[in-house]
């Protein structure tokens, strides 16, 4: 059984071989593209840093599978597994979640024989009209549809990532398959008050949802987040108890509204060793934003248009990176709010024949790359730093 054993960048000599993990944790910034994103990090405020994108390239070939970023990681057999969360009711009532919780875990695996890979979205589903029978049969992700034979690998943590709102978890897989290809176990929550595709939801259920605001939608997910915390520790729901070890570690990550609702979730939480925020506008009172984040924090936000409100969740951030001394902030230049959606971009630009304004996928597969290296030297520096205390 393969293991995991992080290394501190600071600590690798340039006198010794470097040790293969740290090959492969830097590899994630360096997948092959035909242009290099630059990597220098440049300061526009003394507490934020951003990466600078090269050049536009043209993507001719229309083949969802071609133009996948490939996974980094020591780890290339994804396996995959999907269920539903019932909640109780007397947790429904105290805290406002969800009824039901969609969940996906994606973890390395043994290699399937089958090749029975995962699909994006599946022929029936009417959108994909435009498509011709070779092109949906590229459809496809890196993770086989099963996970029968998970890797348990020890000394990593789980990384539970939530989507922004009007979003699904699916949005997300290159990003979700390329931390898993590096070791860990990434669950995917479909938030069913705030998610763009839940077919587990009533149709009475999803009118409730559109009535709710986008704090309350949030506030869903945090309390959604919380029960699965509470499962995975428990020990007693089946369907994660056999795949996820009661005792490993938690980091959460999400996106836009998913990224608001994990820092909500990590407030006074101290089962939380780390908290990723992909652009995600917090949402409370002003004095509960940074209230109780004593865990480190990654914080990546992209360019905004400039108007009043998004001035405002400038200032929102430089508030929560001034209050958290554990906080790091990159921001990412040339990349837009839904640039982190890589899988939804794709399919975009896939069926964008008859637009009259061409999608370029570029800013989302350079978004994509800067993410995952940045997401993964950030879980490797949390992981070593609670090995050594």
């Amino acid at each position: 059984m393969a293991s995991f054993n992080p290394i501190d960048p600071g600590l690798v000599s340039h006198d010794q071989p470097t040790p293969p993990i740290f090959q492969e944790v830097s590899a994630a910034a360096h997948v092959s593209l035909d242009n290099a994103v630059d990597q220098t990090f440049k300061t526009i405020i003394d507490i934020t840093e951003t990466v600078k994108f090269g050049p536009k390239k043209s993507l001719e070939n229309k083949n969802f599978y071609q133009i996948l970023p490939p996974l980094a990681g020591q780890f290339p057999n994804i396996g995959y597994t999907s269920f539903v969360l019932n909640v109780p009711q007397e947790f429904v009532s105290s805290s406002q979640s969800d009824k039901a919780i969609g969940i996906e875990i994606f973890a390395p695996t043994k290699p399937d024989p089958l090749e029975n890979k995962l699909f994006i979205v599946r022929d029936e589903e009417v959108f994909l009209e435009p498509l011709n029978a070779q092109q949906r049969k590229t459809l496809h992700t890196h993770a086989s549809d099963q996970l029968s034979q998970l890797e348990q690998l020890p000394n990593t943590p789980v990384v539970i990532f939530s989507h922004g709102m009007g979003a699904s978890p699916r949005d997300y897989r290159p990003l979700i398959e390329e931390l898993a290809s590096h070791g860990f176990t990434v669950v995917t929550l479909n938030h069913p008050s705030s998610s763009g595709h839940a077919p587990f939801r009533s149709q009475e259920q999803a009118i409730l949802n559109d009535l709710l605001s986008p704090g309350e939608k949030a506030a869903a997910q945090a309390a959604n987040i919380h029960f699965l915390i509470g499962q995975i520790h428990g020990g007693q729901q089946e369907q994660l108890s056999k795949r996820i070890d009661s005792s490993r570690q938690i980091i959460l990550a999400g996106h836009s509204l998913g990224g608001a609702a994990s820092i909500m979730a990590s407030r006074n939480n101290p089962s939380i060793v780390g908290c990723i925020n992909l652009d995600g506008r917090l949402h409370g009172k002003a004095e509960t934003k940074v209230e109780g984040l004593a865990m480190p924090l990654l914080l990546m936000s992209t360019d905004h248009s400039g108007d009043e409100e998004n001035l405002q969740v400038d200032q929102e951030w430089k508030t929560l990176v001034e209050s958290s001394p554990q906080s790091i902030h990159k921001h990412i230049s040339g990349a837009g709010h839904g640039d982190f959606a890589l899988s939804d971009t794709l399919m975009n630009w896939m069926l964008d024949e008859t637009s009259e304004e061409k999608i370029d996928p570029t800013p989302s597969l350079d978004t994509h790359k800067v993410a995952s290296q940045e997401i993964l030297k950030f879980i490797t520096e949390v992981v070593n730093k609670r090995q050594k205390s």
